[in-house]
């Protein structure tokens, strides 16, 4: 439902690097969200009430693309995210505006590749020039003509690069794997 997943990545690459070979990050915020951002979560989620309005949510799934996305793929967006009661939409807007973990990017070890788009309406490129510069070793594609979700917008060459970045050779492999 919340592209907030990122920070659950970086989270367990911070604390479980033993468990982290490689790492991709797609749109991410260097350390915690814009404050703009998070007023906007916070404001539109802690208005909602149930059941979620189908209309609410398409437009929180779809607007933060670029490029249109597949009705059909929309509709089911929408379809699972409305079985997500009000309360929850609440407390993961309040979890993702609370969370900062500015001063432990530096920990990330794994071979890091960030995407972003260049049309992310988002997080500002600033934003993202932050994290690539506080993760060692950290990589960048930016996407153009792409917005905050280039998963969704552009999946064939974001399979490609996720595909890429998990043949490389890494330094130090994970227990049990050559």
């Amino acid at each position: 439902m919340f592209r907030g997943c990122c920070f659950t990545a970086r989270r367990v690459a911070v604390t479980h690097p033993e468990r982290v070979a490689r790492l991709l990050l797609s749109g991410s915020p260097a350390g915690s969200l814009p404050a703009q951002v998070t007023a906007w979560l916070q404001a539109t989620m802690g208005a909602l009430t149930d059941p979620v309005p189908a209309d609410f949510v398409r437009g929180f799934q779809a607007g933060a693309a670029h490029v249109p996305l597949p009705e059909a793929f929309v509709e089911g967006l929408v379809a699972e995210s409305r079985k997500l009661p009000a309360r929850v939409w609440r407390d993961a807007a309040d979890g993702l505006a609370a969370f900062d973990d500015t001063a432990d990017l530096g920990r990330i070890a794994a071979p890091t590749l960030l995407v972003w788009g260049d049309r992310d309406g988002l997080l500002p490129p600033g934003q993202q020039r932050r994290l690539a510069a506080a993760i060692p070793g950290a990589r960048s594609r930016v996407y153009a003509e792409t917005g905050h979700s280039p998963h969704w917008e552009r999946p064939e060459r974001f399979a490609a690069d996720l595909d890429a970045l998990m043949r490389e050779d890494s330094p130090t492999p994970l227990p049990g794997r050559r």
